[in-house]
């Protein structure tokens, strides 16, 4: 069956002397991988129609019993030329699709993710990306996976959290307790203890703003509430991810963007 999409590339990898194989984020057919027969030599029609951080136009034949589609006809519609030219740029964009690749497995797609991740990858190509562009698309990406816990409510009790009260984060990176029920929850009393610190309700407000979509990028945050947030949300793409500890790829993406913004003076 020859299938149309729209697609941004994630990864590619070299199959035998002249062939690749693309990894997609698509709109309509989620994450699924293409085989470009050809791709790699210099008269192939292929040849640089596609790549890292591309959106692209897909026409491909589906085989239904694998994996791996085959590419006929690829066509880029958006480059995002400064990815290759920026070298801290492409690093964070790297870091976004190595977290949407990584946290999704292959076939149909939930609604939001294509377009949230079209989004973050513009926003890093089209001007400077600080650190909380990273944490508000982690916040974004975590909601739409069912991974973000509701930051007003504990997760155990029920309770609703006066607007300063201290929630306490999962020692697994999932769920918010209160509290009284932090040390009766297997995971979230042990990561208190071990210096898992309490989330205060100024970092839970400013995680919930990050997470809701729809409203506008908010330019910066207090250093305390980011430092917070941070850490937060390196637990919970961790869990989300069973990595059982904040990835090396996120903390060189945020190492980069935090120096930057250093030397611009933030």
């Amino acid at each position: 069956m020859l299938l149309k999409d729209v697609g941004i590339g994630l990864r590619f990898y070299a199959v035998g002397n002249t062939s690749s194989v693309g990894v997609w984020l698509t709109r309509a057919h989620g994450k699924l991988a293409t085989r470009m027969k050809g791709h790699q030599r210099a008269t192939s029609r292929l040849l640089g129609q596609a790549d890292v951080f591309y959106t692209c136009e897909l026409l491909f034949y589906a085989r239904e019993t694998r994996n791996v589609h085959i590419m006929k006809e690829v066509t880029p519609l958006a480059w995002r030329q400064r990815l290759r030219e920026d070298w801290r740029a492409c690093a964070l964009a790297s870091y976004l699709a190595w977290l949407a690749d990584r946290s999704m497995p292959f076939g149909p797609a939930g609604e939001g993710f294509f377009a949230l991740l079209e989004e973050g990858l513009d926003q890093v190509a089209n001007r400077s990306a600080g650190p909380a562009t990273l944490l508000r698309f982690e916040a974004r990406w975590l909601a739409l996976l069912g991974a973000m816990p509701e930051m007003g409510r504990c997760s155990r009790c029920g309770r609703a959290l006066a607007a300063g009260e201290d929630g306490v984060p999962g020692a697994d990176g999932h769920g918010l307790y209160c509290r009284d029920c932090a040390g009766e929850v297997v995971g979230a009393g042990e990561g208190a203890g071990s210096g898992w610190a309490a989330l205060s309700g100024a970092g839970r407000a400013a995680l919930a703003e990050l997470a809701e979509a729809g409203l506008p990028e908010r330019a910066g945050l207090p250093a305390g509430v980011y430092r917070e947030v941070e850490a937060v949300l390196g637990r919970m793409v961790a869990g989300a991810l069973e990595l059982g500890a904040p990835s090396r790829e996120r903390a060189a993406a945020l190492e980069i963007v935090e120096r930057r913004e250093g030397e611009a003076g933030r």
